[in-house]
C-alpha cells in the first residue's frame, strides 16, 4: 500500500529483485550489495527481537526497551503509524487497543493522543482503535522511606490526576473527542516487586470518576485490565496476586486479567522441577503462609496442613516483625515490635490475614499522614483511599490488623522482609500442600467465571517469558474448554488470543491462532481427542468472544 510506512523499503526490495531477475549489467554488484543489506538487516533484527531461549521477564524487558532506542525523536511519531496501520489494514473489521504511558499533566496527555491520531493517514482507521492508559510496574527503590513504593505511588497519583483533568476538560469532548478515545486503564511489566496494592487507589479513583460534559454523563466508563499471575516466585504467590487484583481493584464484569499462567500451571510438576523448594523473599513467604492457611480452612477445612502452615508462619512473623529482644534465650512472644510502639504480641495468623486485606487501601488511610483535601480532585482521591470490599471493611474493625498493616509499611519491616529465603516443603505435607494449591486454582477459576472477568492469553509471550515447554502447555484450554474434550474441569471463561508485544516477539494475530491450533491438533492427551473441526469451532468462538471483550466508549470522530 502506497501509504504504508514501510512502503519505501518494500519498493526498494521489489526493484532490486527485478534487476537481479533480469540479470542487468551490474548484476553481480547489485546481488552482493543486496545480500549484505539483507544480512545486516537480519543481524539488526536479532538485536531487537527476542529470539533466544532464556525465560523470565527480565530477559524480555531488555528487548522491549530496545525497540525504539535506535530511532531519533523526530521520527518516533512514525512508530505509531507503523504499528497501527498494517494491523488494521489486514482486516476490515479489526479493532486495536493502543497502549500509552500516561503523562503527568492533562496537556501532555492531549498532545500525545493527538499525535497518535494525526499520524494515521486513512480516516476510516481512526474509528477502529482506541487508547488504553498503560501504567508501568516498577521496583521499590526505597529512596523515600515513608511507606512501601512511596515514589511509585506518588508517580501513579500524579498520572491519575492528569487523566482526571484530561477527561474533565470540555475541550477534549468537542468535535475531535480526545477523551472519548480513551476506553480503559491497565498495568503491566514485572509483577514480582510491584503488587496490585500499589495501583489499587488510583484504579478505583479512575473507575469511579463521573464526568458530566456538554454531551452526556459518563459514569464508570473506564474498564480495567491487570496483568498478573505471569511472573511469580512460586505458584501460590502467583495465585495470591490474582486474588489481590480482583479484591483490591474491585474487578467486575467486563474487566480483564492478563496472562494468569498461575491459574493453569501444573502444580506438582512445577514444584518437582524445583525439588519441592520455594525461593522468595521472607515477606512473600510469610504472606503466602497466612493466605494458604485461610484458604485451607475456608475451602478444605482445618487439616494437619494448617498446623504446618501456622508453624512456618509464626517463625517467619517473628523474624520479620520481631524486635530481636530475647527472653530466656528465645524470642519474647510478649513483644514483637519496638518498645516505643507499645504494642502487644500479634502473632495471630488470622489477624495477619485481615491486615493483608487492608493492603488495597492507601498506606496512610488510618494514620495521621492523611491530609485535609483542599480541592474536588483531592476529595475524590480521599474517598477511594479505603477499599470497601466486605473483608477489608471487617478488617478495619480489628485493631491488631490495623497495627500490623501500619508496621508492614515501616522501613524496618520492609528491610527485614526483603531478605531472601529458601523454603523446602516437608515431605509429609507435600501432597496436601499441592492438593490445596490445585483446589485454590479451581476455586479462583470459578470465581473469575462467576464474575464474568475475561482472561487475555498471549501464547508466544507466555512461551518465551514463562516456563511453557510447548504451546500445547498453554492453560487456555483450562480457562475455556466448551466444545472440547479435555481432562480438565469444565470452564466457560471468556478468553482472547493476543500478540502482547507484536514487534518484540515477531508475531501476528494470525500466527498466534495458528500456533494454538497446530499445538492442539498435534499433541492431544490420551483419551481426549479433538477433530480439526472441533478445534476450528473452538477458536472461532474465542474470536467472537474477543470482539465482545473489547473496551468501548463513544465512536471516534477524529
Amino acid at each position: 500500500t502506497i501509504n504504508s510506512i514501510l512502503a519505501p523499503e518494500r519498493e526498494l526490495m521489489y526493484r532490486v529483485f527485478c534487476l537481479i531477475m533480469t540479470e542487468c549489467e551490474d548484476y553481480q554488484t547489485i546481488s552482493t550489495l543486496f545480500y549484505a543489506y539483507l544480512s545486516y538487516k537480519s543481524t539488526f533484527r536479532q538485536s531487537i527481537v527476542q529470539l533466544n531461549s532464556a525465560v523470565g521477564f527480565h530477559n524480555f524487558s531488555e528487548y522491549e526497551d530496545l525497540k525504539d532506542s535506535f530511532i531519533e525523536d523526530s521520527y518516533k511519531k512514525y512508530l505509531y503509524q507503523a504499528a497501527i496501520e498494517p494491523f488494521l489494514r489486514n482486516g476490515q473489521e479489526r479493532y486495536l487497543e493502543t497502549r500509552i504511558v500516561p503523562a503527568d499533566t492533562s496537556e501532555k496527555i492531549s498532545q500525545k493522543i493527538k499525535e497518535i491520531y494525526d499520524c494515521i493517514q486513512e480516516r476510516e482507521m481512526k474509528t477502529q482503535f482506541n487508547i488504553i492508559f498503560h501504567f508501568i510496574k516498577k521496583r521499590d527503590e526505597r529512596e523515600e522511606k515513608r511507606y512501601r513504593h512511596f515514589l511509585i505511588r506518588e508517580e501513579i497519583r500524579k498520572q491519575a490526576f492528569a487523566i482526571y483533568n484530561f477527561r474533565n476538560d470540555e475541550r477534549n469532548w468537542g468535535e475531535n473527542p480526545l477523551a472519548g478515545c480513551v476506553v480503559g486503564i491497565d498495568a503491566a511489566n514485572s509483577e514480582i516487586y510491584c503488587r496490585p496494592e500499589v495501583f489499587a487507589p488510583a484504579f478505583r479513583f479512575l473507575r469511579n470518576h463521573k464526568i458530566v460534559n456538554g454531551f452526556e454523563q459518563r459514569p464508570n466508563d473506564l474498564n480495567i485490565t491487570f496483568h498478573v499471575g505471569e511472573d511469580f516466585f512460586d505458584v501460590a504467590d502467583g495465585l495470591r496476586a490474582v486474588e489481590e487484583a480482583m479484591i483490591f481493584l474491585n474487578l467486575r464484569n467486563g474487566d480483564r486479567l492478563g496472562h494468569c499462567l498461575a491459574l493453569g500451571t501444573d502444580v506438582r510438576k512445577y514444584y518437582e522441577m524445583r525439588y519441592h523448594t520455594i525461593c522468595s523473599t521472607k515477606q512473600v513467604l510469610l504472606d503466602n503462609m497466612a493466605w494458604l492457611h485461610h484458604k485451607c480452612k475456608k475451602i478444605v477445612g482445618y487439616t494437619p496442613l494448617c498446623y504446618y502452615l501456622e508453624s512456618t508462619f509464626h517463625d517467619l512473623f517473628l523474624e520479620i516483625f520481631g524486635d530481636e529482644k530475647y527472653k530466656d534465650g528465645k524470642f519474647n512472644y510478649d513483644r514483637v515490635f519496638d518498645a516505643e510502639d507499645n504494642l502487644k504480641a500479634m502473632n495471630n495468623i488470622q489477624d495477619y490475614y485481615l491486615s493483608w486485606l487492608l493492603r488495597g487501601n492507601s498506606p496512610t488511610f488510618a494514620s495521621d499522614e492523611s491530609t485535609v483535601p483542599t480541592s474536588d480532585i483531592e476529595k475524590e482521591w480521599l474517598n477511594v483511599s479505603v477499599n470497601h470490599h466486605l473483608g477489608a471493611e471487617l478488617a478495619r474493625n480489628n485493631n491488631n490488623a490495623l497495627e500490623i498493616h501500619e508496621q508492614y509499611h515501616s522501613d524496618r519491616v520492609v528491610n527485614k522482609g526483603s531478605d531472601a529465603k529458601t523454603f523446602t516443603i516437608r515431605e509429609e505435607y507435600r501432597d496436601d500442600f499441592y492438593s490445596l494449591i490445585e483446589t485454590i486454582q479451581e476455586h479462583l477459576l470459578c470465581k473469575i467465571e462467576k464474575k464474568r472477568i475475561s482472561i487475555e492469553c498471549n501464547p508466544s509471550s507466555n512461551y518465551k517469558i514463562g516456563e511453557m515447554m510447548r504451546y500445547d502447555g498453554h492453560p487456555i484450554t483450562k480457562f475455556f474448554n466448551r466444545g472440547l474434550s479435555t481432562p480438565y474441569p469444565s470452564h466457560d471463561i471468556a478468553v482472547s488470543i493476543n500478540t502482547d508485544d507484536q514487534g518484540v516477539f515477531s508475531t501476528s494475530l494470525e500466527r498466534e491462532y495458528s500456533l494454538i491450533a497446530l499445538a492442539m491438533e498435534r499433541y492431544q492427551p490420551e483419551g481426549y481427542k479433538n477433530s480439526p473441526r472441533q478445534i476450528i469451532e473452538w477458536l472461532d468462538k474465542i474470536r467472537e468472544m474477543s470482539v465482545e471483550q473489547q473496551f468501548s466508549n463513544i465512536k471516534n470522530k477524529m
